[in-house]
């Protein structure tokens, strides 16, 4: 019964916009929580929770704010693991139709 709550809770949901008073199409959402929501924040995090076990960064969250980072002695070795590091989140960012702001 909670999963299909949540599920009709994220199913079915159309988004556009009003500029003015022109109002575009709306679109199917696919994708995502639905902002401004009460569920919003918690939906949030459970979507993006698992971003640290994707990498071997430090990774701390609070919020929709995350914090990727990284300790080394060496600059050179650290540049080059950081540089592999950030190409794991692109990917598991990418796999969860997600982007970098």
């Amino acid at each position: 019964m909670p999963l299909q709550l949540i599920k009709s809770y994220l199913t079915n949901r159309y988004q556009g916009t009003v500029v003015d008073s022109l109002k575009s199409n709306e679109k199917l959402v696919t994708c995502g929580v639905p902002q401004g929501s009460t569920l919003g924040p918690f939906l949030f995090l459970v979507y993006i929770n698992d971003l640290a076990l994707a990498s071997e960064f430090n990774v701390r969250m609070f919020a929709n704010d995350t914090d990727l980072t990284m300790v080394s002695d060496n600059y050179r070795s650290q540049q080059t693991k950081v540089n592999c590091e950030i190409q794991k989140i692109d990917n598991w960012l990418k796999s969860n139709k997600l982007s970098l702001n």
